[in-house]
């Protein structure tokens, strides 16, 4: 297990290195963006619940490509939803690869 855990770390390093100081900076302040707030009334039977619901699921679609992150956006999502699985695997695609999408603004009328 150390062995692997000691590969793991060298490898990252590695392409870490290869990154340069600007985009390994980068990488990882995108891996530490926070997740975004859970509303308290979602679930609720209300206008302002399913709007609340909408912007929330896009700010996880959001947080997901920057992150690496799906656990939250695949809780929202129905296992048969075809957009959403395409997500989880082009999210996973490239964050195993190493890659990682800059976070970008949005805004919800």
């Amino acid at each position: 297990m150390a062995a692997a855990a000691s590969a793991s770390a060298s490898a990252r390093a590695s392409r870490d290195a290869a990154l340069g100081p600007d985009l390994a900076a980068r990488r990882e302040a995108a891996l530490a963006t926070p997740p975004p707030d859970k509303p308290e009334n979602l679930g609720e039977d209300s206008l302002e619940a399913a709007v609340a619901a909408a912007v929330y699921f896009l700010k996880l679609y959001r947080h997901a490509f920057v992150t690496g992150d799906t656990k939250d956006f695949e809780a929202m999502s129905e296992q048969r939803c075809v957009f959403c699985n395409n997500v989880v695997s082009n999210v996973k695609k490239i964050h195993d690869s190493g890659g990682w999408a800059d976070p970008w603004e949005q805004t919800f009328e």
